[in-house]
């Protein structure tokens, strides 16, 4: 009786990788004989996506029937959650502070790389930050800063009078109008004394 050993075909595989999550790879594989990823099917380029690290394994089979396995695992990591903050409101010719969170680099879209930035738009402005994590994961946020016009005011104009006398002074606005030390009215009858 002879009994023949028939030696195990050779596989190559793409190497381990990692990828975040959401993302695709493709994973290959090559043999003399034919082959097959398990429960992805026969074609030797595999584009893959999982949502958790996942080992995905292919199978050279020779006329022997002697099989050769090898696996490639797909490390999955995490996406950062970028919080740009919520949609504001100023007045225009103010500044605020725009300030990011969720991951461990910050890049706002036109300005240097920062958690914080401070602007001060002329118009209503939306501005864009991606947010890094230590993986090389990236997410986007973005918030809109409203800028408000200032209220017009129409004042009484200049006006001399005597010493104890009298005179009213007014203002008119679409807005609430304040007079500095007097109160919330309109108008007022005031009898300065210097």
């Amino acid at each position: 009786m002879t009994v023949t050993v028939s030696e195990r075909p050779e596989i190559a595989i793409s190497e381990d990788a990692e990828i975040c999550r959401g993302d695709e790879i493709q994973i290959s594989a090559s043999s003399e004989v034919p082959f097959e990823w398990i429960d992805l099917g026969t074609a030797a380029d595999q584009t893959v996506s999982p949502s958790e690290t996942e080992e995905y394994i292919a199978v050279a089979t020779n006329e022997a029937g002697c099989e050769t396995e090898e696996s490639v695992i797909i490390t999955v990591n995490p996406v950062p959650q970028a919080q740009a903050g919520e949609d504001i409101e100023i007045c225009i010719g103010e500044s605020v502070d725009l300030t990011a969170s969720g991951g461990d680099t910050y890049q706002w879209t036109n300005f240097d790389e920062g958690e914080t930035i401070t602007v001060s738009p002329e118009t209503q402005t939306t501005y864009e930050v991606s947010v890094q994590n230590e993986y090389g994961c990236t997410d986007t946020d973005e918030l809109l800063v409203e800028v408000n016009p200032l209220p017009a005011i129409e004042i009484t104009e200049n006006t001399s009078i005597c010493l104890g006398e009298t005179t009213i002074i007014s203002a008119s606005s679409d807005a609430e109008i304040e007079w500095l030390g007097l109160g919330l009215e309109d108008a007022f009858s005031v009898a300065p004394s210097q």
